[in-house]
């Protein structure tokens, strides 16, 4: 079996059901900038009572499971938004988010 490792040095089970790039690129300096100009828009221009009403996360893990990404939001098995060219999969269990 062919293992990949993604971010997070977590390895993944790949196989011919994979259509991400083979080099996932990391966060660069200006991908940051421009995270902390959106982050700065929202939290001036959406707020209630002078408390931002956006909560800002950006910790989650960006591979999920298939279940997680399209069964638990109810997303039905021939929608048009699990078309692999709109999505990128590792395996048949796994995507990015």
């Amino acid at each position: 079996m062919n293992l990949e490792r993604g971010r997070n040095d977590k390895c993944h089970a790949a196989n011919r059901f994979k259509t991400r790039p083979p080099k996932t690129s990391q966060p660069n300096a200006s991908s940051r900038n421009y995270q902390k100009e959106i982050y700065s828009f929202f939290d001036n221009n959406y707020r209630k009572r002078g408390m931002p009403i956006f909560t800002q996360i950006d910790h989650l893990s960006p591979v999920v499971t298939i279940e997680q990404n399209f069964d638990s939001v109810l997303v039905p098995e021939d929608h048009v938004a699990r078309d692999k060219k709109d999505n990128y999969y590792i395996n048949k269990e796994m995507m990015l988010r």
